[in-house]
């Protein structure tokens, strides 16, 4: 699910025509830690996404949506992805 909202995040800059290192410095992030949370090789807390949402000029729900959406596409996978979602929600909300 990590490396989906990273792809979702990624595409979306991209549509809107913005250079990452743009973005990251927007949202206070590294560019390498952007880098990764697009690749998935990092997890991004709520607060982070909600910095990355903003810079690329969507609310965070607005992003949720986007994913959600992208994940919705493949009927086989919805019930993983839902499962991923509300993994991702409770590892934000409850960190260890």
């Amino acid at each position: 699910m990590t490396n989906k909202l990273g792809l979702v995040i990624k595409r979306i800059r991209e549509e809107r025509g913005l250079k990452q290192i743009y973005v990251a410095k927007k949202a206070q992030i590294s560019n390498r830690y952007l880098s990764a949370i697009e690749s998935g090789k990092r997890t991004p807390t709520l607060e982070t996404i909600e910095k990355i949402a903003k810079a690329v000029g969507i609310s965070t729900p607005g992003l949720f949506l986007e994913f959600i959406g992208d994940s919705a596409e493949v009927e086989n996978h919805k019930k993983d992805d839902l499962k991923s979602i509300i993994k991702l929600l409770q590892d934000i909300f409850e960190p260890n």
